[in-house]
This record gives structure tokens, sequence and C-alpha cells, in this order.
């Protein structure tokens, strides 16, 4: 897989049980691409820079998706790109659903997270900052 790759930095309060969040985005120019989320449930300390020390060693889980460019057009006009990375069918039913969205011109990355908790009428949306870790100049 020739990748960017995305990480959020550590999040002290977990999302989809992760205290940190990496994606793997397929630099292949044909739709689907394949994106890989790694979600890190591993608890740690933190330094007076906010940087993790001592870590718990629990194994880092990944789940592949199919990403998306809807033709949609961004609603602050600043042409941010939406992906929509959708779950893929043989992994059967799950509780939320992943965009992630790059805004070049402010050099912004952001993981959306829907999670449906087992109520239709209540969505719960968290927004995770993302920096670009490694890949090409343009998505």
């Amino acid at each position: 897989m020739g990748d960017f790759i995305y990480q959020s930095v550590y999040l002290s309060t977990p999302v989809l049980g992760a205290h940190r969040l990496t994606l793997l985005l397929d630099v292949d120019d044909e739709e689907p691409r394949r994106a890989v989320l790694l979600r890190d449930p591993n608890t740690c300390a933190l330094d007076v820079y906010g940087d993790p020390t001592e870590c718990t060693e629990e194994s880092v889980t990944t789940e592949t998706f199919d990403g998306y460019r809807p033709e949609r057009a961004d609603p602050a006009g600043r042409d941010r790109k939406l992906w929509e990375l959708r779950h893929r069918p043989e992994t059967g039913p799950h509780t939320y659903d992943v965009s992630f969205v790059v805004d070049h011109d402010l050099g912004r990355y952001r993981l959306v997270v829907t999670e449906n908790l087992n109520d239709p009428k209540v969505d719960v949306i968290t927004v995770v900052p993302m920096y670009r870790a490694l890949g090409a100049e343009r998505e």
C-alpha cells in the first residue's frame, strides 16, 4: 500500500476505545481507495510536554475501509476534501461511521467519528485532529 499516514496526538479521552488513532490512506487514484484505521488502546502517563511516557501494552486493532470522495461541495467554500470511509460488508454491522476531512489551504486533517449508541435518535460525533506523518504533497 503506497500511503499517506495520518496520526492523532495522544487522546486523554478515548475515541472508539483508542487513545491514539492512525489512518493509512492508499495513494492509488482509483476508487475505492483502501484505508486502514489503527486503534491503539494503550493508556499512557504523560510528561510535562504532554508526550506519552510509560504505556500499557495492549494490542493495536485494525480495520480496513473503502474510501470514497463523494460529489459534495464544501459548505465553507474552502475546497476541503471529504473522504467517506465505508465499512467492508464482510466485517458485519457497526455502531459507528468514519469520514476524513483534508483541508490543504490550512494544512488541517480531521477524522470525524459518528457513533450510534444503540439509540437511533442519538448520534455522538467526535472530531479528532490529525497530522500528516508521511505521504506525498497532495492527496
